[in-house]
């Protein structure tokens, strides 16, 4: 079986609509041909139905940006706000302690799903469950969700969750498993507001670069970096350890 290699951090207008967009872009491309015939006769409505049109499409919004490489960073995986800062005496797929980072989306965020490092995809996994309000950070093991388990060239893994929410329904993970991703490559979405997470294992040195409260960019803010190793064989943190706040630890 051949695999594929994702590399493409932004798509051509409407690019993201047309890939994972579904049905709904059948009903975008209803919504204009009905509104533009209605204004013939009926242009309140009709102007209201091209208006439905364009917001549906502007949902599906696939901003530019520019992906700085760098292979020692994760960088979010989506828009949002940092709601979600933790380390937890277990995680999902991986033994040991982890550093979880959670993203909430508001249904005005894009809703773009990049990936996080370079790497290669080892696992995925549909997981069905409810569809609770996801500004509560619980809702990652109830919710219907997408389980990704990517590694680096390093060895280093980590997890990535794709969590549905009240509004959101459906998440979307294109790639498959030995398909290689770059970091910052379009890999899929989450339709309507909803929420992400990153599991990484303490023991691969990870530290958060960022703070609760903070709002990120997918593909451009870095969530957080391995310890690197100093001349002396010593370890140090690669981000000022100020930058690295946990609500404590908890059980995952």
């Amino acid at each position: 079986m051949q695999h594929a290699e994702w590399n493409q951090p932004n798509l051509p207008p409407l690019g993201l609509l047309w890939r994972y967009g579904g049905w709904w872009r059948w009903l975008i491309f209803a919504l204009i041909l009905g509104g533009a015939d209605a204004t013939l006769h009926h242009p309140l409505l009709g102007l209201v139905l091209l208006g439905c049109a364009v917001g549906l499409a502007w949902f599906f919004r696939n901003p530019s940006r520019i992906i700085a490489p760098d292979a020692m960073s994760v960088i979010s995986p989506v828009d949002g706000v940092v709601d979600d800062l933790a380390i937890t005496d277990g995680s999902p797929w991986m033994q040991g302690e982890g550093l979880r980072i959670g993203i909430f989306l508001s249904v005005l965020d894009v809703h773009t799903t990049r990936a996080p490092i370079t790497g290669t995809v080892r696992e995925t996994l549909a997981v069905p469950g409810t569809h609770r309000n996801a500004l509560s950070p619980r809702v990652g093991a109830t919710n219907q969700r997408n389980e990704i388990w990517l590694s680096d060239a390093a060895g280093r893994s980590l997890l990535l969750r794709q969590i549905a929410g009240a509004v959101a329904r459906r998440v979307v993970f294109a790639p498959h498993p030995g398909d290689t991703v770059r970091a910052g490559a379009v890999v899929g979405m989450i339709r309507f507001g909803s929420r992400a997470e990153l599991w990484l294992p303490i023991m691969n040195g990870y530290v958060a670069t960022v703070r609760q409260g903070d709002r990120v960019l997918s593909g451009v803010s870095v969530l957080a970096r391995p310890k690197v190793r100093a001349s002396s064989g010593g370890l140090t943190d690669a981000a000022p350890p100020q930058a690295v706040r946990f609500q404590g630890r908890i059980q995952s």
